[in-house]
């Protein structure tokens, strides 16, 4: 079982990891299998060494880090974050960025230590915890669901749990981003002299999108602008770019290229005019 919540197509996305405990390691290589080679997992059949890898030895490397920037509480005159949209692209430069735990699947009973109580002492709080009980209606998984220790539970004994698992899977990956992306979102919306990010919560524009995603074969994207530009990238790492303009913007850029010396040919222009071609800045 799972909350429903308002979905907002996140700023950035690319794969991550999933950590896979349970006490039995056929049935971790047999999830693992089942979730191919394009979900990449790391196996624990020890809960204690799970737990210890995540709070102590893993440490994440999310793109808020690259585009987040905390002043002194003391300046008054400006707000404590500032956002820098422009920097969150840079994150494809991050080799670490395929290692993020985005999601957790641990099994209820295991000895030493319960599935349930590995999620409550689980520090980072942006990894997504699925739960795999022997019972639907167990009190204790049910009041750490309404309590969000965990995001979703299965019971470990229903007839399409392969299924089950890699669906929850899927969704907690999204979360992930949607979670992460609320911060610079939230952020960027109180300031007055920001631009409207609603597209972002368009359902007809995610729809539109993720539906690019999947023709063009996209593995991973990132926001380049606040006005909803995108760097694309596929599964075998060639990147293209998906650029949103609306008329105010079309015609602001051909007063730039107007301006702009060397000056555009005047087919070029023209093209920009009838709305056939649009100028790309991308600064490095």
């Amino acid at each position: 079982m799972s909350k429903t919540e308002k979905q907002h197509l996140p700023v950035c996305s690319h794969p991550t990891t999933v950590a896979l405990i349970d006490d039995d390691p056929s049935f971790i290589n047999a999830t693992k299998l089942n979730l191919g080679s394009e979900v990449s997992c790391m196996l624990f059949s020890n809960p204690n060494e799970a737990l210890h890898f995540i709070n102590d030895v893993y440490k994440p490397h999310s793109f808020i880090e690259k585009c987040i920037f905390h002043r002194d509480e003391s300046d008054t005159g400006r707000r404590n974050i500032e956002i820098d949209v422009e920097s969150i692209y840079k994150h494809v430069y991050d080799p670490n960025r395929f290692n993020e735990i985005s999601v957790i699947v641990a099994d209820q009973v295991m000895p030493d230590l319960l599935g349930l109580d590995l999620c409550k002492q689980v520090t980072a709080k942006n990894i997504n915890k699925i739960l795999l009980t022997g019972k639907a209606n167990d009190n204790d998984v049910i009041s750490a669901f309404n309590n969000e220790i965990i995001n979703k539970y299965i019971e470990k004994s229903s007839q399409d749990l392969e299924q089950r698992v890699s669906l929850s899977i899927n969704d907690m990956q999204q979360k992930y981003f949607e979670d992460l992306s609320d911060i610079i979102i939230e952020n960027l919306t109180r300031s007055t002299k920001a631009p409207s990010l609603e597209y972002l919560e368009d359902p007809v524009f995610i729809n539109f999108f993720k539906k690019l995603l999947k023709q063009k074969n996209i593995v991973e994207y990132y926001l380049l602008d606040a006005d909803g530009s995108f760097l694309l990238i596929d599964f075998d790492g060639k990147p293209s770019w998906f650029l949103v303009r609306d008329e105010q913007k079309l015609m602001e850029d051909v007063r730039v290229a107007e301006a702009a010396e060397p000056q555009p040919s005047g087919a070029t222009l023209d093209a920009m005019r009838n709305y056939e071609k649009i100028l790309f800045r991308l600064s490095a």
